[in-house]
């Protein structure tokens, strides 16, 4: 297969980009893509929250999650399809899901912050 773009306005045509050939291979390859974005998410103190890290790849790819930079703490529950919950969450902190294959890896954060509800008010 051969491709190339050309620019149409009401002024006329541009000139065609270079082609590019493209050929196909009985089992197509291509990295990993996480689908949906990283985010900001305000829980309150003691809530919970199911972070997503939905992805494409082939060969299908790997997901490794971490917290702050490092590994996770544990009470974390990582759920089948990759995505992770988390349960009574106490302090702000980041979590990094990577989707990794033969082909490349890609990566998205969620960034967490903790609030505290409003005290009651006093009479």
């Amino acid at each position: 297969f051969q491709a190339w773009v050309t620019a149409s306005t009401s002024a006329g045509e541009g000139p065609p980009s270079s082609r590019i050939t493209l050929i196909p291979t009985n089992s197509p390859t291509h990295p990993p893509i996480i689908l949906g974005g990283g985010g900001e998410w305000w829980v309150t103190r003691g809530g919970g929250l199911t972070l997503s890290c939905r992805r494409v790849g082939e060969p299908a790819p790997k997901v490794v999650w971490g917290r702050n930079g490092g590994g996770l703490a544990g009470g974390e529950r990582l759920l089948p399809g990759g995505d992770l919950h988390l349960a009574e969450l106490v302090v702000s902190c980041n979590y990094t899901c990577t989707a990794t294959n033969t082909e490349g890896e890609d990566q998205v954060l969620h960034q967490i912050y903790v609030t505290s509800p409003p005290e009651a008010p006093s009479v």
